[in-house]
């Protein structure tokens, strides 16, 4: 993993305020999640996306630099694309960014739409799937019975559309 993202991004993601803030702005809805567990996800996910598909590792690491670093459209420029070409990770990043309102418009309809896509794209044995699990059920918690039916929706079409259009 070090070897990988390197000892300067790790420190990046990891000691990053940014995340504490946006714990406490998701409120209710992420009132049992801890700073430490989603501090792992993040760096849990980039990680093991970065082991697992060594060819788009480096977009998807610049993709987490800078949300890591705040820089919330340039993140979306780098992991729009790999979203939209089906990667898990990405599309969970990608969810994280509706979830919070960073670089896009809150909403948790899309957010409920890609991490529902990342947890289809990802191996249900896999730390990665749990972690899309836990972030979708956050999510529908702060959602209507008729949104998260609209949210289903939209991911079945996203996927049956090959991740695009999405919004």
């Amino acid at each position: 993993m070090l070897g990988r993202l390197g000892n300067a991004s790790l420190e990046k993601l990891a000691g990053k305020s940014w995340l504490s803030d946006r714990v406490h702005q998701w409120g209710r809805a992420v009132s049992q999640v801890t700073f430490s567990s989603l501090r792992a996800v993040l760096l849990l996910t980039v990680a093991s996306f970065a082991l697992a598909q060594p060819s788009i590792a480096a977009p998807l690491e610049d993709g987490a630099a800078a949300y890591a670093s705040g820089d919330f459209n340039r993140a979306l420029q780098i992991l729009r694309p790999l979203a939209e070409e089906g990667n898990a990770d990405a599309q969970f990043m990608l969810g994280m960014m509706y979830h919070n309102g960073e670089g896009v418009p809150r909403s948790n309809l899309h957010a409920y739409v890609w991490f529902s896509l990342s947890m289809s794209n990802s191996d249900a044995t896999s730390q990665d799937f749990h972690d899309a699990v836990q972030a979708l059920n956050m999510t529908e918690r702060a959602m209507t019975g008729a949104d998260i039916e609209i949210g289903r929706e939209m991911a079945y079409r996203c996927q049956a559309q090959h991740y695009k259009d999405c919004n």
